[in-house]
């Protein structure tokens, strides 16, 4: 059943949709959440039928992406965690993983990569890609664990890879604060291949704790990851542009190669945790935005 809502100058829209769309058409302006969202939007696998009065109104967009409360967030200061550390003591991550391996039942091993996710079990999130790819992904010489809830394929598909390989996945289908936090800290590498992200919390997240998101180039993950670059020694993680599950296991061994050489894996990590996430750029674009809307 749909809802009928009236604008103050008379037009009637029968359905949210349409209501969506009048507050596009009479706002003095609208905003979303990354600038590369802004413009996917524009066009229809992201615009959710509202693409043609984006595209119409473009003109009063403004994408400004989101930011995270290090006061929340803050390797320093977490209780979540085991071991506090910052990009000084940065060697003490360690002893996350190590932690979170006994609490886990995975085999103790500080040198061989974590790989994670804390997510939803949806399509969105790119899941199809990652079991796709798992018989082939723990083949390596890693431990995988999940963290998350959803549709009930992607779970028992987590269950399944975990009773296959009780020493190499943990699947814990559920979702707990306090373990999303210990995730993010004793993790080497998160995953996030999603289908469509609009700004993204989660890859934040992870470069806060010093562990290094692997990003699909979509929405707010585009705007966020800079993919490291071997010659420049610059980027705080590694993206893939397609939704392809073989280019994010090439993305996924990329990064497990750069493993390997500690020094420039450290190098990654603090470029990451250097990574500046949070309100403070963003609080000032939107203050800056309303100041303009007010001038004019």
């Amino acid at each position: 059943m749909s809802s009928e809502y009236f604008h103050d100058d008379g037009l009637k829209f029968n359905d949210d949709m349409n209501f969506m769309k009048a507050g596009i058409v009479y706002s003095d302006h609208f905003t979303t959440v990354s600038n590369s969202y802004a413009e996917e939007i524009k066009y229809s696998f992201f615009g959710e039928g509202l693409e043609g009065i984006v595209r119409k109104k473009e003109n009063k967009l403004t994408g400004i992406v989101n930011g995270i409360d290090y006061n929340i967030y803050n390797t320093n200061t977490d209780k979540n965690i085991f071991k506090n550390y910052d990009v000084n003591t940065i060697e003490d991550k360690s002893l996350n993983k190590i932690n979170l391996q006994e609490k886990y039942d995975l085999p103790i091993n500080t040198d061989i990569p974590l790989v994670s996710m804390v997510t939803r079990l949806v399509a969105m999130k790119g899941i199809d890609l990652v079991t796709h790819i798992m018989e082939e992904l723990l083949q390596e010489d890693i431990q995988f664990i999940l963290l998350g809830i959803g549709d009930r394929k992607y779970e028992d598909a987590f269950n399944y890879f975990q009773s296959k390989y009780p020493d190499k996945l943990a699947a814990r289908i559920y979702f707990n604060e306090k373990e999303a936090h210990m995730i993010y800290a004793a993790s080497d590498i998160f995953l996030m291949p999603s289908m469509a992200e609009p700004c993204g919390i989660s890859q934040l997240i992870s470069l806060k704790y010093g562990t290094i998101p692997i990003v699909r180039e979509v929405g707010g993950l585009k705007d966020t990851i800079i993919s490291w670059n071997q010659y420049t020694k610059k980027g705080n993680g590694f993206s893939f542009a397609n939704f392809n599950a073989h280019e994010l296991l090439f993305s996924i061994k990329k990064a497990l190669d750069l493993y390997q050489d500690k020094d420039k894996w450290k190098t990654i990590m603090i470029e990451a945790m250097k990574s500046k996430n949070d309100w403070e750029e963003s609080s000032k674009k939107y203050i800056k935005l309303y100041e303009d809307l007010l001038e004019n």
